[in-house]
């Protein structure tokens, strides 16, 4: 140590105007010199077991810290600048500090330093310990520096030791007393060699996460086994899943970072799909396409229940998975992530099924990060075996477990119908003339032999009445009478008929019915009617069908007009036939 002729300076104080005396910057103590009672009174200061003074605070900044501290160290042991020369300005390069793994049975925990420059000196204060009762290895034991603790603070100046280099690492392990629930920082300061003090970053508080046990809670809670507390959510994202439980797994058995870990953006999307469906066999698989590495899963197999796994990228890459009825959940554990490419994930079989097809449901692939990948989902795939039968009730081979139509229904051959009832004739009165009108018009063959016979006898009668008439007269009579014997019986009765005075009747001679014509041996026979019967039928039906005798063609009725059928349905004429009174008659033609 030098002499403490060293220290004393020629103006020691200043009188004021009040005649009091002012201690100069670095004079702890008050006794006008600067020694080692100036540095130890500081380093109780900054300890707790003195009360901070103004002068203390040697280099302005509003604190008394390690900072001051080294001030006096440096220029007491090292030749340093005089306190009042000390420069109170903050370095730009940061120091992050956190807490790292925690052991309850031991009550011990893992400071984590991470700094980009040389450290000469540091403090901490901690809450959540009721006393530090030793710091020991790490960054702190290889750099011998001196090491001073009282309670719940701590403090490590260079002394004769040397800086701690830029790196990332366990700064030391911190052993101390009371129950442990949770540990923070409390202002902690990082000092070069200059005793410039260094921007801190400082991680959250350590809790039960932190611990091994806490992360088999943790994972629980995944699970659903157990209620989330306040430290579950790790990335504070606001949710509690596998992302946690990576963070802390990469924490506590892989050396990564603290929680919560390095949250960032990740990159890439994962598609799952559903393949190789086989439902009598009650199995399917899950097929991956990922261009990245997976560190872990979670996935819901909706519609399938009572679960298991039996193969897939999975197993083979040594995931603990854990199935709880038809919620699938990976953790890393000790296996390896899964590689980029494209494959099966899982071989599922199921028990049961509570829906008629599987789907994915609210799935979550991460990184080794524990950071999220987007997800692109496979459609839904049905799960009821496909029976192929005739789906058809009324059907001899109907098949009530058939789902698909096989088109090959059979039925039995229909009964057959019973004869239709026939329609009953409404009998209309008929006057004596009309019957007498209608006999010549009958179409068969009795009715046209008795009108010749009745013709024939009238001829007779005549001749018999007059007087003999020359050969020549008689023969030609009898010529006439030969002509008109060729003639049909049913020009005769059209003739009758048209010099008949009354109206023909034709309800009776063409009937109109509705009828059905079921089998193959049955048809239907058209009325046969002259061209005046036609002419006279009263308001005759559209769709009406008749043989016009006269025209040689069947003529059926619009609606407004006759018209014949097979002729481009052009308009029917009379036929010779010309309007005289109410009714239709036949035009008389020249005697040939």
């Amino acid at each position: 140590m030098r002499f403490p002729t060293r220290y004393i300076f020629s103006a020691l104080c200043l009188i004021t105007s009040t005649g009091v005396y002012s201690q100069f910057s670095g004079d702890v103590t008050g006794d006008n010199i600067i020694d080692a009672t100036d540095y130890i009174e500081l380093q109780d200061i900054i300890l707790g077991k003195e009360n901070r003074t103004f002068i203390s605070d040697i280099n302005k900044d509003g604190e008394t810290n390690v900072a001051d501290l080294l001030i006096l160290e440096n220029y007491i042991y090292r030749e340093g600048h005089a306190p009042e020369h000390s420069s109170k300005k903050q370095v730009k390069a940061q120091v992050h500090i956190t807490p790292g793994f925690v052991d309850e049975q031991q009550n011990t925990i893992e400071i984590v330093l991470q700094n980009e420059n040389p450290i000469a000196g540091f403090q901490l204060e901690f809450t959540g310990v009721d006393e530090i009762t030793s710091v020991q290895g790490g960054l702190l034991e290889f750099s011998n520096m001196k090491v001073r603790i009282h309670r719940n603070r701590m403090y490590a100046t260079l002394d004769k030791g040397k800086e701690i280099q830029a790196g990332n690492n366990v700064l030391f392990t911190l052993k101390f007393k009371g129950d442990f629930e949770e540990i923070c920082f409390v202002k902690p300061v990082f000092v070069n060699s200059g005793a410039e003090p260094y921007s801190v970053l400082v991680g959250q508080c350590a809790n039960d996460v932190y611990t091994k046990g806490g992360c088999e809670f943790l994972k629980a809670v995944v699970l659903e086994n157990e209620s989330p507390d306040k430290y579950s959510d790790v990335n504070k994202d606001g949710y509690v899943d596998i992302s946690d439980v990576m963070i802390v797994e990469n924490f506590l058995y892989r050396n990564g970072p603290p929680p919560p870990g390095i949250i960032e953006e990740t990159k890439g999307k994962i598609k799952v799909s559903f393949e190789n469906i086989d439902n009598h066999n009650k199995t399917f698989q899950v097929a991956i396409n990922n261009k990245q590495s997976i560190a872990g899963f979670r996935l819901t197999l909706d519609g399938v229940s009572n679960v298991q796994v039996i193969g897939g990228g999975a197993n083979d890459n040594g995931l603990k998975l854990e199935v709880q009825d038809n919620k699938l959940t990976a953790f890393l554990a000790n296996g390896s992530p899964i590689p980029p490419g494209n494959g099966i994930l899982l071989t599922v079989t199921y028990q049961d099924t509570t829906a008629s097809q599987v789907c994915f449901y609210n799935p979550l692939f991460i990184s080794l990060t524990g950071n999220q990948y987007t997800m692109q989902l496979g459609e839904c795939k049905s799960l009821i075996p496909i029976i192929l039968g005739c789906m058809d009730s009324l059907a001899l081979n109907y098949n009530p477990k058939a789902n698909k139509d096989n088109g090959l229904c059979e039925y039995p051959p229909p009964p057959p119908k019973p004869p239709k009832p026939e329609k009953q004739k409404k009998e209309k009165p008929v006057k004596e003339k009309k019957e007498r009108a209608k006999e010549p018009v009958a179409e068969n063959v009795e009715v046209d032999q008795e009108v010749k016979k009745q013709i024939e006898k009238s001829e007779k009668e005549k001749l018999d009445q007059k007087p003999q008439e020359s050969g020549e007269k008689k023969q030609s009579r009898k010529e006439d009478v030969e002509k008109r014997d060729k003639k049909s019986g049913r020009e005769k009765a059209k003739e009758n008929a048209e010099n008949s005075s009354d109206k023909i009747d034709l309800e009776e001679k063409v009937q109109i019915t509705e009828t059905d014509l079921t089998e193959i041996d049955e048809a239907v026979l058209i009325p046969k009617i002259s061209a005046v019967e036609r002419m006279n039928i009263p308001n005759p039906r559209k769709g009406m069908m008749v043989y016009d005798i006269d025209a040689d063609a069947f003529i059926y009725y619009d609606g407004k007009s006759w018209r014949v059928v097979g002729s481009g349905d052009k308009q029917a004429s009379g036929f010779d036939v010309k309007r005289k009174g109410k009714n239709w008659r036949r035009v008389n033609q020249k005697k040939e």
